[in-house]
């Protein structure tokens, strides 16, 4: 998974598999620790799920269902961006 700070869309990755690819039927978020799941937007591309869906604050429950394959489940912790780290001064050798 990219971009697992609040407000960006996501992405999950994964090995191809064309006929499993094809048949996802949806891809949820839970935030109750899936006991509710709510419908994702998404686009399956090679490789790789896009969604414009933005999850809360906190550890979500991502499950993917697939027609005809035992459902996919993760957790994924969402966090808030944090400020641009400064940049690492070079360390020199000392004589």
């Amino acid at each position: 998974m990219t971009d697992n700070f609040m407000g960006m869309p996501l992405e999950f990755t994964f090995v191809e598999n064309l006929d499993w690819r094809l048949k996802i039927q949806s891809v949820e978020w839970s935030s109750d620790n899936g006991a509710n799941y709510n419908q994702m937007l998404f686009t399956p591309m090679p490789g790789k799920i896009s969604t414009i869906s933005f999850l809360p604050l906190g550890l979500n429950k991502i499950r993917i269902k697939a027609a005809g394959y035992a459902d996919v489940e993760f957790d994924q912790l969402i966090t808030f961006p944090g400020p641009p780290l400064p940049p690492v001064p070079p360390v020199f050798p000392t004589p």
